[in-house]
């Protein structure tokens, strides 16, 4: 027993220190019904961003199905055509006032045809939706290139594997400014342009 007890104050020792360098950020999840999303780890909290955009769309009558390869998180059909589906979910990092979200690894080289953009806040959600095409290196809208130079993605290893930072403040000229009704109508937009 003396070593099962000397582990557990270790153990709360470790949780007593997290909770006092974390403060700000468990104050402000504290309140929110995503509190407890948080402390889930990565992979399942873009399982939740992933299930939660795939019910937006099954809701307004499209059909779901599983992606044919690794490449995105799933499909949508509608009618004849299929689109595939990249989903990327973040939390507003604590402390950030400006509303920044961070949506890592987002692999421009990879086959979707959407990226949405999946953001909450302690008492709110934003989705922001992109083309491939507004991504592509080059691109009409957003090339790599473009948002590198204005801040809004950072280059992790190559122009393939980025850090993408969406806010309020720099989505005025994009599909959407994070409402998501107005993410919804992009969407249903581009996929009846697609069919």
């Amino acid at each position: 027993m003396k070593y099962f007890d000397m582990a557990t104050t270790i153990a709360d020792a470790h949780v007593n220190d997290y909770h006092s360098r974390h403060k700000d950020s468990i104050e402000y999840w504290a309140p929110s019904p995503f509190y407890r999303l948080t402390k889930l780890p990565p992979r399942s909290k873009g399982k939740f961003g992933e299930d939660y955009v795939k019910r937006l769309l099954a809701d307004r009558g499209y059909s779901i199905l599983k992606a044919i390869d690794l490449k995105s998180d799933f499909r949508i059909v509608n009618g004849d055509q299929t689109s595939s589906v990249e989903v990327k979910t973040s939390f507003l990092w604590s402390g950030d006032t400006r509303g920044n979200y961070k949506f890592q690894q987002v692999r421009l080289i990879e086959s979707y045809d959407l990226l949405l953009c999946l953001g909450l806040s302690r008492d709110n959600i934003k989705l922001y939706p992109f083309t491939k095409q507004d991504l592509e290196v080059g691109g009409s809208r957003y090339s790599v290139d473009f948002m590198n130079s204005q801040g809004i993605l950072t280059v992790q290893h190559s122009k393939s594997s980025c850090w993408f930072s969406v806010s309020d403040s720099n989505s005025t000229n994009w599909h959407s400014t994070g409402d998501v009704a107005e993410a919804i109508r992009f969407i249903e937009s581009y996929l009846s342009l697609s069919s």
